[in-house]
């Protein structure tokens, strides 16, 4: 990570290039993207700007990561910014055809936390396109002083899945509100800038309220050292929403707001796995086993917890992320039958 943030991206889009390429060939949104850009090039240069005031650093980071791939740098910046269009393009209730059909981001991810039951525990669920499960990447980063790992979209901007490093570990949940402000900043990119701050409640908030997000996401944070827990929500024209965990309880959260005041889509995926998530609860102390059977229970068949892109659910479970008895442990296969293709013990 030394240099400037367009070399940074450089290194990195060089190191990943086959998957970005594959992503930019493959990914069926991205025509899509480009032909709503065609459109709308002047909203888009709208949200572009204003994300660029506020993080030009990021906007470089993600030039070089084209320049290191090979690619166009347009295409990365729309998928970074697909979010925003896809909700944008939704608000304003365009009638789709099928000679010019919407952009929509096949998107998700499931959480769920047991605070002090002895252990403290918890799980992720990252969902999105199934192209992402075969073009993810689990990078590890020396920033600083500290190593951070992050769950990266081959040709996106970072930080938008689950990170953690020597302190915290924090991870996204996509939600879907109805207002969108083409004068915030893209989603993605305040994600992504959570890597260069520190996460403790009271910076965060004070971060969050001053960079005015364009659409909105949920946002769960661990403590390492205090094993505190907290969920933040943000949206468009919304001051941000922050729900402390409680000690010795349970908390979930899929995509949909829940403790903040904002009109939003109804998400069915949501809906069915909220039902389910709250039917399985332990009856004792959590375990490994626990968690990991709830993030890949399936007992749902058409709207299941561990998603495989089954019609009519468009996403599916691209990585799984444990955390238990100080150990991080993931999985690219459904946890609930397979073992974690990585253990990190946290010291």
């Amino acid at each position: 990570t030394s240099g400037t943030f367009l070399e940074r991206g450089q290194r990195l889009g060089k190191a990943i290039a086959s998957e970005i390429s594959q992503v930019v060939q493959s990914y069926s949104q991205l025509p899509l993207l480009r032909q709503w850009h065609s459109q709308n090039t002047k909203d888009f240069n709208t949200l572009v700007s204003f994300t660029y005031k506020s993080f030009p650093h990021l906007i470089e980071e993600l030039h070089g990561i084209a320049s290191g791939a090979q690619v166009d740098p347009l295409d990365l910046l729309l998928l970074s910014f697909a979010p925003e269009i896809s909700l944008y393009n939704r608000s304003q209730h365009n009638t789709p055809s099928q000679n010019n059909p919407p952009p929509k981001i096949p998107d998700g991810c499931t959480d769920l936390v047991f605070l002090n039951h002895p252990h403290s525990g918890l799980g992720h669920n990252e969902d999105g396109d199934p192209l992402f499960k075969t073009n993810g990447v689990l990078i590890k980063f020396k920033m600083n002083s500290s190593t951070l790992y992050s769950f990266m979209y081959s040709g996106i901007i970072g930080g938008l899945s689950f990170n953690w490093d020597s302190q915290f570990i924090w991870t996204v949940n996509a939600v879907f509100p109805k207002d969108i402000n083409l004068s915030g900043i893209g989603r993605y990119f305040i994600n992504r800038a959570l890597w260069d701050i520190s996460l403790n409640k009271s910076t965060l908030g004070s971060f969050l309220s001053k960079n005015i997000v364009a659409s909105g996401f949920s946002l769960n944070v661990y403590s390492l050292a205090s094993q505190d827990y907290f969920n933040i929500e943000t949206a468009a024209f919304h001051e941000p929403s922050v729900y402390s965990v409680p000690n010795y309880s349970y908390f979930s959260h899929t995509n949909m707001y829940q403790h903040s005041d904002v009109l939003q889509y109804d998400d069915i995926s949501s809906l069915h796995r909220d039902t389910v998530l709250q039917s399985l609860l332990p009856k004792d102390y959590p375990q490994l086993t626990d968690i990991s059977q709830i993030l890949g229970n399936q007992q749902d068949k058409t709207w299941p917890i561990y998603r495989t892109a089954t019609p009519p659910d468009t996403a599916a479970t691209l990585a799984s992320l444990i955390f238990f008895n100080n150990t991080i442990f993931v999985y690219s296969q459904n946890p609930a039958s397979s073992s974690p293709d990585y253990t990190f013990p946290i010291s």
